[in-house]
């Protein structure tokens, strides 16, 4: 049975996909067996996916599934034994879509970028989480830090910020691993690439495999 992990937050341009994309592309090069579904009605990561195919490079496959059939799809797909971890790419905004891809999955990874605004957004994930837990309390949320500025004051209190927002929250890890604002990030998406494949021996493909080390020991603890 497969293990179904949503890549969501209702704060668009807070790198959904790009985490998503670099996700899947990590755990199977990490010997896991990795399927994506693509829910974004702007369809990004399927579009990074056809520039992939068309230079040979393959490893894991994308769909996208129809919103009337999102909740019977994700559990037929779960039932797979050809599956280790299917990864879902939630659009921007808590919807419909996104609500039926949470509640259907094991775990929620969210990326959350350190803006004045994205906080305050965050506090809004924050009651998300909440009214979520209502009816799926065993439900497992991860927030990182993406796109982080060295330099800029709010991202080095970032981590702080984040702990202090869901101290309260059972089954929320705030994970250690900022993934940074690079050059390499902004560009690999155009190349059909993973950054592992564009720019494997950057800091941000180190940090990226730091993240998704940190993600799969969150799944083990939850599947004891």
């Amino acid at each position: 049975m497969a293990t179904i992990v949503s890549v969501a937050n209702q704060k668009g341009g807070c790198g959904k996909t790009t985490t998503a994309i670099n996700l899947a592309a990590g755990m199977h090069d990490a010997g896991y067996r990795v399927k994506v579904i693509d829910t974004d009605p702007q369809a990004s990561l399927s579009k990074w996916f056809r520039r992939r195919t068309a230079i040979s490079l393959n490893g894991f496959n994308v769909q996208n599934v129809s919103v009337g059939l999102l909740r019977e799809e994700l559990e037929d797909i779960r039932a797979s034994t050809d599956l280790d971890v299917v990864i879902v790419d939630c659009p921007g905004n808590i919807q419909d879509i996104t609500q039926n891809v949470v509640a259907a999955s094991d775990a929620v990874l969210c990326p959350v970028r350190a803006t004045g605004a994205d906080i305050d957004a965050t506090v809004d994930l924050s009651k998300f989480i909440t009214q979520i837990r209502k009816s799926y309390p065993k439900l497992r949320f991860m927030i990182f830090h993406n796109a982080k500025h060295a330099a800029r004051r709010t991202d080095k209190k970032a981590y702080d910020a984040f702990v202090r927002i869901f101290k309260d929250h059972k089954n929320t890890s705030v994970l250690t691993t900022a993934i940074p604002d690079s050059a390499s990030i902004a560009e690999f998406f155009a190349t059909g690439m993973s950054i592992f494949e564009y720019d494997g021996k950057s800091a941000s493909a180190r940090l990226y495999k730091k993240l998704i080390k940190e993600v799969v020991e969150c799944l083990r603890t939850d599947s004891k």
